[in-house]
């Protein structure tokens, strides 16, 4: 790697203002640029609330086609874009097991070397017959994952099954930003 930038995809459901988002753009705001490249596949839709400060800020947006709409374009497209990129990172902020887990076995056959998985909730907004999927997947994800990472121990047991080997990485908030106030 010697003085090449360290290429790390984020894969993220979205741009806009979340969390996890607001998080990943934050780091990026203050890292060091000349050492790291940030790239974002976004699932969800496009046009997010970040993507123009992430582009300005250097770094590239693509889309990856909704699975609802082709799951074989969706892998696909993924597939492709790992390849491509020649990513040394692979960072999937996520909350499901089973969705992260298919994607995981395409960035591999994709040639991706590193892989981390980010949890960033405790459960999934999604219906409610994938909790049974989610659940047998974590095993897999936990097996398949090099660096594991939540942003509290209860999303470490959420998503991995275990906190066992996950480094916690709680959301850098500034918490003095949203006290109350009673005159606001």
């Amino acid at each position: 790697m010697d003085n090449a930038k360290i290429r790390i995809l984020h894969i993220v459901g979205s741009l806009n203002v979340g969390g996890a988002e607001t998080m990943i753009v934050n780091i990026f705001r203050h890292i060091d640029r000349d050492r790291f490249d940030f790239s974002f596949l976004v699932n969800g839709s496009r046009g997010g609330y970040y993507e123009k400060a992430v582009q300005q800020l250097g770094g590239s947006v693509d889309y990856l086609p909704k699975r609802r709409e082709s799951l074989p374009d969706h892998y696909c497209e993924l597939y492709r874009i790992i390849k491509r990129g020649r990513y040394h990172v692979i960072h999937f902020h996520t909350q499901n097991a089973f969705l992260t887990s298919t994607q995981l076995i395409a960035a591999r056959l994709a040639g991706a070397k590193c892989i981390a998985v980010h949890s960033h909730n405790t459960r999934d907004w999604r219906k409610q017959s994938l909790l049974l999927v989610h659940k047998l997947c974590r095993h897999y994800l936990y097996r398949h994952t090099d660096i594991r990472l939540a942003c509290s121990r209860a999303a470490a047991i959420w998503l991995f099954g275990t906190e066992r080997n996950v480094e916690v990485f709680p959301l850098p908030i500034v918490c003095e930003n949203f006290l109350f106030s009673e005159s606001k």
